[in-house]
C-alpha cells in the first residue's frame, strides 16, 4: 500500500519540468512527452525526458535501445559561428554512425555483448545555459563533444549558477572540446573532465614567435625600417590566453612590452559579439602596422580583417596577417578569391598531419565526402579545422568505454589513457599485429582489433586525425604537430595548405622550412 502511495505521488511530480513517468526501460517512454523520441533517465528516479528540445533537435542512434550510451555534441551551429561548427557537428555524427554500424563498444568477447551509441546533437548559440542544461541535468549525458568556444568550455565546466549554466564537473559529465585551446582549461577545477582534442595556445605559440620573427625580418628588409606590430585578439580566454603566451616575444630587437612604449607595438582586444568596429579599423588605419597578430574566431576576418583591407589608405605598404587555426575558415577563403594580394598575406598556425595522422585522416575525409553531400550531390569537403578531433572525441569515448559495466564519465575517462599505454612507433600492415605492440592507425578498419585488444588489456596506440589520442594528467594533449599554413591559389578555388614549416609540442622541435603557397608571396 505505501509503495503505490508513492508511485501516485511521484506521477503527479515533476522534474526539470517535465512529468514524470515511472519507467525502467526506453520503450516505455514513447509517447510519454508528447511527439518527440525519449529516453528513461534512471536518475534520481526512473522518469522519461525528451531526447529533444528547443536547442537540441539532431538524435543518432536509436532512442529505444535501452542498452545504448547517451553522449552529447554542443557547438554553436548557427548564426555566426555556423558554417564553422556544422561540419563539426556532422563528423561527430558520422563517428557515431560508423561506431553503430560496426556493432558498438565491445562489454565482452562474448558476440553481441555490446553497447551503441545515442547523441543528441545541441547548438548552444542562442542559450548555453539552456541546452547544456538539458544534456547534463535533464539527460545525464556520459560525454559531450564541445563546446567549440575555450570560455565556454570554461564556464560550462564550473557552471555559473547566476545565470542558469550549470557545471559539466559536478553533474559528472565529461567534456571532450574538439577546438577548446586556452591554457586554462587544463587548470579549471574539473573533476578530471575536461579534456583538449588539440594542443593548447601555450604549446602552439613557440611556432607563432617564429613566423612573427621570420615576418619581420623580411618586411624590415624589403620597407627598409623596424616594423610596427599589432595584436588583435578576442576577449576571452581564447584570446587572452595566447596573448599571455605572446608577452616574451621579441620584437625589432626589444622586447614587445618596450615596443609597446615606444609606439611600435599594440594590444587591442574585441567583443566576440561586435558587428561594427569601425572606430578600431579607422585607428588602424592611422597605426600602419606592418604586421597583424589575429586571435580569433571567424568574426575577426569578417567583421575586422574585411572592413580594415576596404579602408586601407591607398600607397601605404599593407600589413600581413598572422593568424590561428579559428581564423582558417571560409570567410577567409571568400576574403581572398580575386584578392591575390591579400591571399599572399595571410598566414597562420594550425594542426599539421603527419605520416602517423595522414591514413586516419584521409579515411575520415573520404567517409565525410560519402556521408554528406552538397545540393549538386558532390561530396562535401572535409577541411574545416576542428572536424577531424570532434570524430576523434566520439572514437575516444567509444573505446575508452570498452569492457566497462559503468558508463559513467569518470569510469570513460579512467580508460582514456590505455588509449596511448605504447611508447614505441608500430609499423601497420594492415592485419592486427602483436609485435611488439599494437598500433591502430584507421579507425574504421581496425576498431575492433583495438577494442579487442583494450579487451585483453593488451597496449594500443591509437591514432586520430589530428595525432595520437594521449593526454596528460590536467586534459592536455602531450603530442601532435603544429605547421604553419597558408593559402593556396592555384586551381579553381583558394584553398588552405600546409607551408612545410611543422613544430613537435612534445619535443619542442621544428622540422622543414616555410614555402609560400602558390603563386608568389612574401614580401
Amino acid at each position: 500500500m505505501k509503495r503505490t502511495a508513492m508511485l501516485l505521488l511521484l506521477a503527479s511530480c515533476t522534474v526539470f519540468d517535465h512529468e514524470i513517468s515511472i519507467c525502467k526501460t526506453n520503450s516505455e517512454c514513447a509517447g510519454q512527452v508528447g511527439d518527440a523520441p525519449a529516453v528513461c533517465v534512471l536518475e534520481p528516479i526512473g522518469h522519461c525526458v525528451a531526447l529533444t528540445s528547443e536547442d537540441c533537435t539532431v538524435v543518432t542512434g536509436d532512442p529505444l535501445d535501452d542498452n545504448a550510451v547517451l553522449i552529447g555534441s554542443l557547438l554553436s551551429t548557427t548564426g555566426a559561428q555556423g558554417p564553422t561548427n556544422l561540419p563539426r557537428q556532422q563528423a561527430a555524427i558520422l563517428a557515431v554512425e560508423e561506431i553503430n554500424t560496426l556493432g558498438g563498444i565491445l562489454h565482452s568477447v562474448t558476440p553481441g555483448d555490446a553497447r551503441k551509441l545515442l547523441m543528441v546533437s545541441c547548438d548552444e548559440a542562442a542559450n548555453l545555459p539552456r541546452a547544456a542544461t538539458h544534456l547534463v541535468t535533464e539527460l545525464k549525458t556520459t560525454a559531450i563533444v564541445g563546446p567549440n568556444l575555450s570560455q565556454d568550455v570554461l564556464d560550462f565546466t564550473t557552471g555559473n549558477p547566476g545565470i542558469g549554466l550549470p557545471s559539466s564537473a559536478q553533474a559528472g559529465t565529461a567534456l571532450l572540446t574538439p577546438t577548446g585551446v586556452a591554457s586554462a582549461i587544463a587548470t579549471v577545477p574539473d573533476n578530471g573532465l575536461t579534456y583538449m582534442m588539440t594542443p593548447n595556445d601555450i604549446q602552439r605559440v613557440p611556432l607563432m614567435k617564429l613566423q612573427i620573427n621570420a615576418v619581420e625580418t623580411k618586411l624590415a628588409a624589403a620597407r627598409g625600417r623596424a616594423v610596427k606590430l599589432a595584436i588583435y585578439y578576442r576577449d576571452d580566454a581564447l584570446g587572452k590566453g595566447t596573448l599571455d603566451g605572446l608577452t616574451s616575444l621579441m620584437i625589432n630587437n626589444t622586447t614587445l612590452a618596450n615596443a609597446i612604449s615606444l609606439g611600435h607595438a599594440r594590444e587591442d582586444s574585441y567583443d566576440p559579439a561586435s558587428t561594427n568596429n569601425a572606430t578600431v579599423v579607422a585607428s588602424y588605419v592611422q597605426f600602419q602596422p606592418d604586421i597583424i597578430v589575429i586571435v580569433g574566431a571567424p568574426e575577426a576576418v569578417k567583421y575586422f580583417v574585411t572592413p580594415l583591407e576596404a579602408a586601407w589608405r591607398a600607397g601605404v605598404p599593407r600589413p600581413y596577417y598572422i593568424g590561428i587555426d579559428s581564423t582558417k575558415v571560409q570567410d577567409l577563403l571568400t576574403a581572398v578569391t580575386g584578392n591575390d594580394d591579400l591571399r599572399q598575406r595571410f598566414r597562420g598556425t594550425g594542426i599539421a598531419a603527419t605520416a602517423e595522422t595522414d591514413p586516419v585522416l584521409s579515411a575520415f575525409q573520404i567517409a565525410y565526402g560519402q556521408r554528406w553531400k552538397d545540393s549538386s550531390g558532390n561530396p562535401q569537403p572535409a577541411t574545416q579545422s576542428g572536424m577531424g578531433p570532434s570524430y576523434d572525441a566520439v572514437y575516444a569515448i567509444a573505446l575508452a568505454l570498452v569492457g566497462k559495466s559503468d558508463i559513467g564519465a569518470a569510469s570513460m575517462v579512467s580508460g582514456l589513457p590505455s588509449l596511448s599505454t605504447n611508447t614505441q612507433t608500430c609499423a601497420y600492415d594492415g592485419a592486427f599485429v602483436e609485435s611488439p605492440c599494437y598500433t591502430v592507425t584507421d579507425h574504421g578498419r581496425t576498431l575492433y582489433d583495438s577494442m579487442g585488444a583494450l579487451l585483453q588489456t593488451k597496449k594500443i596506440t591509437e591514432i586520430g586525425t589530428a595525432g595520437r589520442l594521449e593526454w596528460d594528467n590536467q586534459g592536455s594533449k602531450s603530442s601532435g604537430s603544429i605547421e604553419v599554413w597558408c593559402i593556396d591559389g592555384t586551381g579553381p578555388k583558394p584553398k588552405f595548405a600546409s607551408s612545410g614549416l611543422t613544430y613537435d609540442i612534445k619535443t619542442q622541435n621544428t622540422a622543414g622550412s616555410y614555402t609560400d603557397c602558390p603563386p608568389g608571396g612574401l614580401p
